[in-house]
């Protein structure tokens, strides 16, 4: 119910004097104000007249999740997540903000019920956004990082010169591609002298092969000769 009554004319018949002395008695009745202001004249049933008043469902019936704020309107409501859920304001869900990785990289993100916590590894100082070290050796710098001094500790930082850092294109080009390329040579040579030694013991076995026939017609012939001189 978007609207309640607060004022019901009980008069038979509806005169000014009458809705003066009702109007007078449900002021004093409720000392001196009637509902919170904000009300309007509801429609006259033959010759009563009520007084009606915006409901606040946001205080009388608490439609919203308990993760929500609700606002009142004029004859409705509305309700909206806070910060750090998401939802239509009925159902709303935490959110976790540790997948969008807020801290440091050398630190930790725990979450909370609409927030998250940052906190630094073992053996750093600060606030877990940013997190330095004794010496560079405790931090973990990304290839795009170098490690430098601020003040009394050490920090992964950004290099600031970007000539200096290679890129991902220039990364493959100047180092997975030469890798890529020896590989190829690699594996040409191997099948080259493959081809070369597989020649050559082909070569080998068929001169064994003539070698061994002309062994084989020798010892032929020379049997031959031995016959003929027997029978003569």
């Amino acid at each position: 119910m978007d609207y309640e009554i607060i004022f019901n004319s009980t008069a038979s018949n509806l005169t000014i004097a009458l809705l003066n002395t009702e109007l007078e008695k449900a002021l004093n009745n409720s000392n001196g104000t009637i509902g919170n202001g904000s009300f309007v004249l509801g429609p006259i049933e033959g010759i009563r007249l009520f007084i009606v008043e915006d409901k606040d469902e946001c205080i009388s019936d608490k439609p919203c999740d308990e993760n929500a704020v609700c606002n009142n309107t004029v004859g409705s409501f509305l309700c909206g997540c806070k910060s750090g859920f998401s939802g239509d304001g009925f159902i709303c869900t935490d959110m976790n903000e540790c997948f969008t990785a807020p801290c440091d990289r050398n630190g930790f993100c725990t979450n909370t019920p609409g927030s998250f916590n940052c906190t630094c590894n073992a053996a750093l100082t600060g606030d877990g956004f940013s997190c330095g070290g004794v010496n560079c050796s405790v931090l973990s710098c990304q290839r795009n990082e170098s490690c430098v001094k601020r003040g009394e500790l050490y920090y992964c930082s950004s290099t600031e010169d970007d000539s200096d850092v290679l890129s991902d294109v220039e990364f493959a080009l100047v180092v997975v591609l030469p890798i890529i390329a020896f590989v190829l040579l690699l594996i040409i040579v191997l099948v080259i002298y493959k081809k070369r030694v597989d020649k050559q013991g082909k070569e080998k076995y068929t001169a064994d092969v003539r070698r061994q026939g002309i062994r084989s017609e020798d010892r032929h012939i020379e049997n031959y000769s031995n016959q003929q001189d027997t029978q003569m």
